[in-house]
């Protein structure tokens, strides 16, 4: 595939994908800033529940994107009798269109990406 003819996504999340600390309790990751005409991106939110996390609005993605499928899990750890409960969901994502498109602030209950 010619250069010309690639679709390059360039995705930005803000602060939360630079600095994930400063995110508002839920951490979001992408598995390729760049992705060709035709690829996918997989977007990862994580959260510990005691955020208050609730299921992710995806809303904020139809604009430049097509939800193509959602997985979610989720991990329970105790360390030193100190028990902490994640939340991870992995949304696939298509570009709609070619350019460099930002990833919006994504809500999952009371906690947010941005």
């Amino acid at each position: 595939m010619s250069l010309r003819h690639s679709l390059w996504l360039t995705t930005a999340l803000a602060l939360a994908t630079a600095l994930p600390g400063l995110a508002d309790g839920l951490d979001a990751r992408l598995s390729a800033t760049r992705v060709a005409e035709g690829d996918q991106v997989v977007l990862t939110l994580s959260a510990d529940t005691a955020t208050g996390a609730g299921q992710p609005d995806l809303a904020a993605l139809d604009t430049d994107f097509t939800v193509l499928g959602t997985a979610s899990g989720s991990q329970t750890t105790i360390v030193n009798g100190v028990r902490s409960d994640r939340v991870t969901w992995q949304i696939t994502l298509a570009p709609k269109h070619g350019g460099a498109l930002t990833v919006p602030a994504i809500a999952a209950g009371s906690a947010s990406s941005a």
